[in-house]
Order: C-alpha cells, then sequence, then structure tokens
C-alpha cells in the first residue's frame, strides 16, 4: 500500500522533529487525526546527530530480521 502526502502534511511531518519524541510513541497529522506511525527506535551519535525510526508498529523489527517477524501482527 502505498501512502501519498500533500506539501502541508509533509511540513507537519518535518514539525514533528522538533517535539520531544520517545519509543512507542504514535505520531498523529491533521489536527491529531491521522495517525502516520510510531517511533519505535531513538539513534543518538556521538556528533551530537539524533535520528528516529518511525514504522507503521510500535515496535522496532531490524530490516535483515526474517520475514515472518517483519510482518504486522
Amino acid at each position: 500500500m502505498t501512502s501519498y502526502y500533500s506539501d502541508k502534511e509533509h511540513v507537519e511531518i518535518a514539525q514533528l522533529e522538533y517535539s520531544k519524541l520517545s519509543i512507542g510513541q504514535e505520531l498523529k497529522i491533521k489536527d491529531k487525526t491521522k495517525t502516520i506511525g510510531y517511533v519505535s527506535q531513538v539513534i543518538n551519535n556521538l556528533s551530537g546527530e539524533q535520528s528516529f525510526v518511525i514504522t507503521h508498529t510500535d515496535r522496532f523489527v531490524s530490516p535483515v530480521a526474517p520475514l515472518p517477524e517483519r510482518l504486522v501482527r
């Protein structure tokens, strides 16, 4: 399934980067009516860069994990 976001939705998603995010947190846009995913991993690099992995479930599964583990439960 492919999901497309409008320009306005892309801006809302970009603005989420500046809020305090934590693992398991549900991310919503459109006045908190549309869920875009869950924070499943937070990566803090030594350089100070912070990255967030957003997935369709609230759990992180490695991309090299066997297929049954990657499917939605």
